[in-house]
């Protein structure tokens, strides 16, 4: 027994924390940690779609995290909507740049914000 270890348990833990998670979600549907769990197992479960469609409403509104937009991101580049990265991107730059995000998150982000390489690497974000 390898525990957590084994990928088909960790695989199983992640869709039985995904049951339990929805149902937290009908109790509370509007709590944000529950849809950024959901949308980061999805991910993990390589289901980017359906990561999308939790993850959308809450990446769209004027409080959501770094974390989950960037999350949300990441769903729509997996889908290939590279058009709604851009614009996303564009869109909430400036939480991104300053979310603490790691820097190889940061520097994709800006590029699709529309910023350069050469931008990124003097430290600054989208001119």
């Amino acid at each position: 027994n390898t525990g957590l270890l084994d990928p088909g348990r960790v695989e199983n833990e992640r869709r039985l924390a995904l049951d339990y998670y929805g149902r937290v979600r009908e109790i509370q549907p509007g709590n944000p940690q529950v849809a950024e769990a959901m949308g980061r197992i999805l991910l993990f479960l390589n289901q980017p779609e359906q990561a999308l469609t939790i993850l959308e409403a809450e990446a769209r509104r004027h409080e959501a995290t770094a974390s989950t937009i960037a999350m949300y991101l990441e769903c729509l580049y997996r889908l290939h909507r590279f058009a709604a990265v851009r614009d996303l991107a564009r869109e909430h730059w400036d939480r991104i740049a300053e979310a603490g995000l790691p820097s190889e998150v940061l520097e994709a982000a800006n590029l699709w914000a529309g910023g350069t390489a050469e931008y990124t690497l003097e430290g600054g974000g989208v001119p």
